[in-house]
């Protein structure tokens, strides 16, 4: 799993739930950073923050659909904003924060179950 989020916080609970709930975690906090290791790590999930400096998640979810080397990783979009938009086939869900165990273990199941 890839968890692209820049407040260290946040990553690090995202990074502790993920590792209890089974899978090895990467992270990245910028979006440079998350399509680099995207291209060498081919992680089986993307947990992408929609709110980041430099390229934001849209854009981040854009250039990764965009880039047939990296195109079927699944991705979920992590957001405070109930209202943020979600539709398109895009993406494989969304995380509403605040979050806990069992929303992020349902969410990730049900990406992974309907992954391109």
């Amino acid at each position: 799993m890839l968890v692209i989020e820049d407040e260290p916080e946040t990553a690090a609970f995202l990074t502790q739930i993920l590792e209890r709930l089974g899978y090895e975690v990467a992270v990245a906090h910028n979006g440079e950073e998350a399509l680099d290791q995207i291209h060498t790590r081919r992680p089986n999930l993307a947990l992408v923050d929609l709110v980041m400096p430099g390229i934001g998640g849209w854009e981040l979810v854009r250039r990764i659909r965009q880039d047939r080397s990296i195109q079927q990783v699944p991705i979920l979009i992590c957001t405070a904003h109930r209202g943020a938009r979600t539709t398109g086939g895009l993406v494989q869900g969304t995380l509403y924060k605040p979050f806990g165990l069992e929303e992020i273990a349902e969410k990730i199941r049900e990406a992974l179950a309907h992954s391109p």
